[in-house]
């Protein structure tokens, strides 16, 4: 049997296996359909079960996706949201149409039209007759990683240069909304994230159109307008990283990433001014703050699952079928078998909601950690923890002895499926994500000093600490090295490399993460080469 930690979603299947033998409360996605009226709540609103008391909704339970509307919200006009000519772009189509009325009064704009922009692989794919062979599928694919890759000129991809100007116009509004100062995506329904991730996960095909057609300019010599370009992914890439969920910090790093190795190409291809570096300086410090991995957690991954939980009290055992068989897709599981013979019980949804208002709390005060160390450490161990309590989850017979032994197994049952709720992926990668954004955006600043400095001296200095402090007033550590440890910095005969020693900690000789940002051997450094 598996003891590999299991994913939330995982652990959730589980669970709710257990239930639908059990013939108990079940599992439900949160962008399903509200939560039903009850004469009597199954729970106590308080801080130690809800965590949060207000606001209410209709039904008596908290409104989870209403608090954290209030929360991010706030104060955020619409001609000040990033999000809203974004999704005028986007058009309607991730929206569920029952939730759209809700969710574009919350962003206080009106219902947008059609999408006004495509993507370049489906685009070019729709001009060349759509019906391909593999090979041609692997070379448009091929083609469209490579306009966003390199210098370009028109005649070497004509197909993307008819993309590009079909969609100049869209690129330019998508360019003029990530400009604006605030970025906020409603959540709609019981704290559902399926339209917010949904929309997340599609941010990454604006910076692609942003990057492609930079390298386009770059290759033509239009480098004024490259650069506006390359802004705007990194001003989308920490707008994404501002969100509140893991998995706006996941799309907001790889973002960054991809726009870093361009942003090289753009300071060594251009040969900047002193004045144009200087407003280059100004604009990476003008981007969006972001949460740290603590508040993420705190807030927007805890809210998420308490109100995943509050969702199985309104269920019977029919609904709970269907949900799971429309949710959780499973295969035979001897789970089932061993908790149908038990007799039936009833969940004690406040043992359920404090085990995920514990566990969430262990998370936070490992990511409230003082160092990065520390909190890394601190993760390690609630892994460990975490590991150990996937052992049993995964276990039937184990799940199945610690319900029937248990003085009360309703309390039993509500803190194993509190155990399976609250396995956010919190893990020393997400620690160490959270630091090389960061390390990403001191490298940026870095890069721009030394283009700075060698604009001045006509070469680049012997020594990071040659720029201070005319050029930067402060010289940003290596976070993964530890300690007030700087970057690596080496001048050569042509340019110079700049690189962390990345999360192995070890010097890589500058050999950069790999396409997937997982960390491959020897090959986990966050590099930029400069190399005239």
């Amino acid at each position: 049997m598996s003891t590999q930690p299991i994913s939330r979603r995982a652990a959730i299947q589980t669970c709710a296996a257990a239930l639908a033998g059990s013939g108990l409360s079940s599992m439900r996605s949160a962008v399903g359909a509200e939560p039903a009226a009850q004469a009597a709540l199954p729970f106590t609103i308080s801080t130690q079960t809800t965590w949060l008391t207000s606001p209410i909704a209709a039904n008596g339970y908290v409104d989870y996706a209403a608090a954290l509307n209030q929360r991010l919200g706030r104060g955020i006009r619409p001609e000040q949201n990033a999000a809203v000519p974004l999704f005028d772009l986007w058009g309607n189509r991730d929206i569920p149409e029952a939730k759209r009325a809700e969710f574009y009064r919350l962003l206080h704009m009106p219902a947008p039209g059609e999408r006004q922009f495509d993507v370049a692989y489906s685009f070019v794919l729709n001009l060349r007759g759509g019906d391909l062979d593999d090979e041609a599928h692997e070379r448009l694919y091929d083609e469209a990683k490579t306009i966003r890759s390199r210098p370009w000129k028109p005649n070497e991809f004509p197909d993307f240069v008819t993309w590009l100007g079909k969609y100049d116009r869209a690129i330019d509004t998508a360019a003029a909304a990530v400009a604006r100062p605030r970025y906020f995506v409603p959540f709609v329904g019981t704290a559902g994230t399926g339209i917010y991730d949904a929309f997340a996960i599609g941010l990454p095909h604006f910076a692609e159109a942003f990057l492609s057609r930079a390298m386009l300019r770059v290759g033509t010599g239009e480098h004024p307008r490259a650069y506006a370009d390359i802004l705007a992914s990194l001003r989308l890439a920490a707008h994404t990283f501002s969100g509140p969920t893991l998995i706006d910090s996941l799309i907001g790093n790889k973002l960054l990433r991809d726009t870093t190795g361009l942003y090289g190409i753009w300071l060594r291809e251009s040969a900047p001014s002193r004045a144009d570096l200087a407003q280059a300086l100004r604009d990476l410090r003008a981007l969006p703050a972001s949460p740290t991995l603590a508040e993420r957690i705190d807030w927007g991954e805890r809210c998420i699952i308490l109100a995943e939980a509050i969702s199985l009290a309104s269920l019977d055992r029919n609904e709970l079928a269907q949900r799971i068989k429309g949710f959780f897709p499973l295969s035979e599981e001897p789970l089932l078998e061993v908790l149908s013979k038990l007799e039936r019980q009833t969940i004690d949804f406040n043992a359920l909601l404090r085990q995920i208002n514990r566990h969430t709390d262990r998370c936070v005060a490992a990511a409230n950690q003082r160092d990065d160390a520390r909190r890394i450490q601190a993760i390690q161990t609630l892994e460990a923890s975490d590991h150990e309590a996937a052992k049993l989850l995964n276990d039937p017979d184990a799940v199945a002895n610690r319900i029937s032994r248990a003085a009360n197994p309703g309390i039993a049952l509500g803190e194993l499926l509190g155990e399976a709720l609250s396995q956010v992926p919190v893990s020393p990668h997400m620690v160490r994500m959270e630091m090389r954004y960061h390390q990403w955006l001191d490298h940026l600043r870095l890069a721009v000093a030394l283009a700075a400095y060698r604009s001045e001296h006509g070469e680049y200095p012997r020594d990071l600490a040659d720029l201070l402090p005319a050029f930067l007033p402060k010289l940003p550590r290596d976070r993964f090295a530890g300690g007030d440890v700087l970057p690596i910095y080496r001048r050569r005969e042509q340019g110079y490399v700049l690189y962390s020693v990345g999360e192995d900690g070890q010097d890589g000789d500058g050999k950069p993460w790999n396409v997937l940002d997982q960390v491959t051997e020897g090959r986990d450094d966050a590099v930029i080469t400069m190399d005239k």
